[in-house]
Parts: structure tokens; sequence; C-alpha cells
């Protein structure tokens, strides 16, 4: 996300195709009168944001052009693209783009929908907040902690409780993440336990593993875990 200027607020913006590509197509409702579609999609961790305005950039057939007809509208967890002429267009590609404005995030434990459990799914937002806090402020440590932390409870709700490092193999043999982002991974857990006295001698994270975590640990708070079978995937 990035910050924009909006009327008189400072918005920040989600570009729905660089940030949610596990969005998933829902539904397709014909209009016969006017021979269009209506196309839904769903974004399981959009009612989270509190969404000011939001733009539609359609491109048909990679001609710059925005066609007026078309009609964007945004509840719950759905955005429902109504008027477009062929059919499903995959909105979310590259000749179409969906920019949402929204003013913060209202419950961060709506960033985890896939959650059964009310309690965890409570905590991890607890813990999403504070990295979101330490995150802005470079307070590295604070945001390693509460980011693997998160990552942690993600890999427990999906593979059940075991030590993180089990958790995080899983995760590489489930192809949840790649070999670097195990290694990444693993360098957080040990971090984390340096706030025990006895590790003074350890060294600080630093903004080089704060940054490359926050890009891992962003993905896995968007992604669509709904789509995710733990027992199959290969």
């Amino acid at each position: 996300s990035s910050c924009a200027s909006e009327g008189n607020l400072r918005a920040s913006i989600l570009f729905i195709p660089a940030l949610y590509r596990n969005y998933s197509f829902t539904g397709l409702i014909v209009n016969k009168q006017f021979q269009t579609f209506d196309e839904i999609y769903r974004i399981p961790t959009l009612p989270a944001y509190a969404i000011l305005n939001h733009k539609l950039d359609y491109r048909n057939n990679s001609v710059d052009w925005i066609q007026e007809s078309i009609v964007c509208t945004i509840k719950d967890d759905s955005v429902r693209i109504s008027g477009t002429e062929h059919g499903p267009s995959q909105i979310f590609n590259s000749h179409c783009s969906l920019t949402i404005f929204y003013a913060g995030i209202t419950d961060y434990s709506l960033l985890f929908p896939f959650v059964i459990d009310e309690d965890l799914k409570i905590r991890l937002g607890q813990f999403a907040e504070e990295a979101d806090k330490a995150f802005q402020n470079s307070s590295w440590m604070s945001f390693t902690v509460m980011a693997i932390s998160a990552i942690e409870g993600i890999l427990y709700n999906l593979f059940g409780r075991n030590d993180l490092h089990k958790l995080i193999n899983k995760a590489e043999a489930k192809n949840l993440i790649t070999s670097n982002e195990k290694e990444l991974l693993l360098e957080a857990k040990n971090t984390r336990n340096r706030i025990h006295a006895d590790n003074y001698k350890e060294p600080f994270p630093t903004r080089k593993l704060g940054t490359n975590l926050y890009v891992l640990y962003d993905r896995l708070i968007k992604k669509d875990w709904s789509m995710f079978d733990k027992d199959n995937s290969t």
C-alpha cells in the first residue's frame, strides 16, 4: 500500500492487481436485455479496510479507453463489476485494474478470515496491528517479533500445533514458501529468541531483515487460504 492525497484526507491505496492476486471469481449474472454481464469477485480480507472510494480502469482489447457504462460496487468481501460486454473479462489482469482508497484498517482480525478459532483470529489481529505500528516506526526488533508470531499463527492454523521450526519446514514442503523464504523465517525465529538476556551478544535485527520479512509477511497475510488444500497440496 502507499499514501496519496484524496481530497482533504490522507488515504492509502490498495492496487488490486499488485496486491490481491489470489482473488476468486465467484459469479456471473447475464443481463439479456442489454447483452451485458455482471461479474462478482471475492477478496476475503477486504472487510478489514475502511474504504473511502475506488476507481476502476477498464481497457477493452488493450485500447487505452475507459468504458463509462461499467459500474463497480463493493460490499463486504465482494466486488461486483456491472455492464461488461464480453462475459468474464478477468477484471484484475494487465488490462483492467481496481484501485481502492482507504482510511485505515478497522479491525486487524479481519485480515485472517480463514482462521476458524475466534480467539486465535483476535490474537493474530493484535500481532498484525503491533507489527504495522513497529514497521512504520522502523522498530525492527518489535516488528520481527510480531511478524514472525503472526506467521507462526497462520502456519499453526494450517498444520496444527508444532514447534515453529517444524511448521516452517512443513510450509516449504507444501510449496507455500521458497527455500530462501524458509531461511528468512528461520532468521526471524532466531531473532525473536534474542529478547532473552543471555543473548545480548547476538546481533540486533537490521532494516534489511525487517523489510525482507515484511514482503513475505504481507504476502502470507493477503493470500486467500480458502483455496489451499493442506492435505493434498504438493
